[in-house]
C-alpha cells in the first residue's frame, strides 16, 4: 500500500520509511479477500474487503473501494483505502493504452490524511509479452 516510496522501502511504523524491509511470509488462507465489482459500459466499482488477516501487515478491518471508466485507449481510477471505517489514503491513476500489449499509467497520491505521504507521482510502464 505504498503508491508513492521510493522502490525498496515500506512505511514499516507509520513514521518513517524504512529501506530493505524483510516481509514475513504469508500462507495460503493467512489473507482473504472478498472482492466484489459492478460495471456498466465504460464504468466499473470494486470493493476489497479483508475478511481473514493473520499476518501484521493488514487486518480484518481494512478495506479498499475503487471507480473506474476505461475507454479503448485511456482509463482513470480513483481508490480509497479504509481501515477500521475510516478513510486512509487515496490515489488517483490515469492509464494510456498504446496497444494491447503497452500501456503507461501516472499514479498520484491526492489525499493522505496525515501529509506522510510523498507527493511524487509514479510512473509505470506495462509490457505484456506472450509466454510460450
Amino acid at each position: 500500500y505504498n503508491y508513492a516510496g521510493p522502490k525498496g522501502t515500506y512505511d514499516h511504523d507509520g513514521d518513517i520509511l524504512t529501506p530493505d524491509v524483510v516481509y514475513e511470509a504469508v500462507n495460503p488462507g493467512d489473507y482473504v479477500e472478498v472482492v466484489p465489482f459492478v460495471g456498466y459500459g465504460p464504468f466499473k466499482v470494486t470493493y476489497y474487503d479483508a475478511i481473514a488477516a493473520e499476518h501484521d501487515f493488514f487486518s480484518e478491518d481494512y478495506s479498499y473501494a475503487t471507480a473506474e471508466l476505461n475507454f479503448e485507449k485511456f482509463g482513470v481510477k480513483y481508490g480509497q483505502h479504509f481501515n477500521d471505517g475510516d478513510a486512509g489514503v487515496s490515489h488517483l491513476d490515469a492509464t494510456y493504452k498504446y496497444n494491447s500489449k503497452l500501456s503507461f499509467t501516472v499514479g498520484k497520491i491526492i489525499d493522505d490524511l496525515d501529509g506522510t505521504a510523498p507527493d511524487e507521482a509514479n510512473f509505470i510502464v506495462n509490457l505484456t509479452l506472450p509466454i510460450e
